[in-house]
């Protein structure tokens, strides 16, 4: 006899059938795991799994180590949004780039659009502050901003997502593009 525990429902069921053939039947739309020692199957909905354990905060430091200039990081702020506008990377990492829901929605639209239209009228506004409009490579999907006395903006898409850092005023900019570049490219190798 081998019981499962649903995780996201508070009851436990009691199933007479093997743990390949539990596994199969709930392969489909969970993780599964079972505990040998009290013969307990552990049933996770990949939803539950990405709300609990999944951290796209984690980004924002692999972003920080990339653009490293001997040892100082050339980004101080980065996040990571959705094409659709969504927040990926939450405000509660220390280098967070808080951007408001506005700033989201704008952002991915122009960047869904492809070309600099949007951005070279408006300039790109992250963090509340206003960017002028650099330049757009339209090869590598890239975006590039500066504010005297402000720093400078990168953004660039991968297919579901746009990686946006800031580099602090004074620092290399073409290092903190490299790195938003390196996490652009392993997305878009995820298919993401």
């Amino acid at each position: 006899m081998y019981y499962v525990l649903y995780s996201e429902i508070t009851f436990v069921k009691q199933y007479a059938a093997t743990p390949a053939r539990l596994f199969m039947q709930f392969f489909s739309q969970s993780l599964v795991c079972f505990h040998k020692i009290n013969r307990v199957l552990t049933v996770i909905s990949f939803s539950q799994l990405c709300r609990s354990v999944m951290s796209w905060d984690s980004y924002i430091d692999n972003l920080m180590g990339h653009s490293k200039l001997g040892d100082t990081c050339q980004i101080d702020k980065a996040c990571i949004i959705g094409r659709d506008g969504s927040a990926w990377t939450t405000a509660g990492h220390a280098c967070a780039l808080v951007l408001s829901d506005e700033e989201r929605q704008k952002i991915s639209s122009e960047v869904a659009k492809r070309g600099n239209h949007g951005f070279a009228v408006s300039g790109i506004k992250a963090g509340g502050i206003k960017y002028q409009f650099l330049r757009y490579d339209d090869e590598n999907e890239v975006y590039l901003g500066k504010k005297k006395g402000e720093g400078s903006i990168t953004l660039q898409g991968s297919k579901s997502a746009v990686v946006i850092a800031h580099t602090y005023e004074g620092g290399q900019q073409g290092n903190s593009n490299k790195a938003v570049g390196v996490i652009a490219e392993y997305l878009t190798s995820l298919g993401m």
